[in-house]
């Protein structure tokens, strides 16, 4: 998995290399709001948003005035908090990726507006869990779906010509946890992403 994340950023950056069209690298970070859709630590409980952070690095290559690929390098924290309605106790279980979407940019409204979208590949680090009773998580680091597919929906407003504001919604195709069925991974997140030279 991390031949084939450093392979498709190695394709990236060669084709910027290479190409005619103008070639940016640039740095983002943020805050995300996360849940794990279908997935509890008991069947009574509230699952609530897990609230994590992202950043990393960006690539964009150039391939009109109107539209370029992007791919970026990322860590993002992310995972699932529940909440157990009788004993009120809280689970916090923190995943941690490295992602690699690989965007296709298009200018819309004017210059400063882009809408993003495309394939977002991760790979699981771990886990670390959190619980206010003592109690071993049941789902364990061996548990994890290491490889993660997803798709990423991502608005960027340059408030200046180098900073931008983003806001993105991934959401997981493959599961979360080999060992159970359903439960994908979600998020929403918000935050600056700053490209060099433009």
């Amino acid at each position: 998995m991390r031949k084939l994340l450093l392979s498709l950023l190695c394709a990236v950056l060669s084709a910027g290399a290479f190409a005619q069209g103008d070639f940016y690298v640039g740095a983002k970070a943020g805050v995300a709001a996360n849940w794990i859709p279908g997935t509890t630590i008991l069947p009574d409980d509230d699952v609530l948003p897990n609230f994590g952070f992202y950043g990393g690095a960006t690539f964009t290559l150039g391939l009109s005035d109107v539209c370029a690929l992007q791919a970026e390098l990322l860590y993002a924290r992310k995972g699932i908090m529940t909440k157990g309605e009788v004993f009120q106790n809280r689970y916090i279980r923190n995943i941690h990726y490295i992602e690699l979407p690989v965007l296709f940019s298009m200018r819309v409204a004017d210059d400063r507006y882009r809408v993003m979208l495309g394939p977002e590949f991760g790979y699981a680090l771990g886990t670390t869990v959190k619980n206010m009773s003592g109690k071993k998580d049941p789902a364990s680091a061996d548990a994890l779906q290491r490889f993660n597919v997803g798709a990423v929906l991502q608005t960027t407003y340059f408030v200046t010509d180098n900073l931008g504001i983003d806001v993105k919604f991934d959401c997981g195709f493959t599961k979360t946890f080999a060992a159970i069925d359903k439960g994908h991974n979600a998020s929403v997140m918000v935050g600056l992403s700053y490209c060099f030279g433009m």
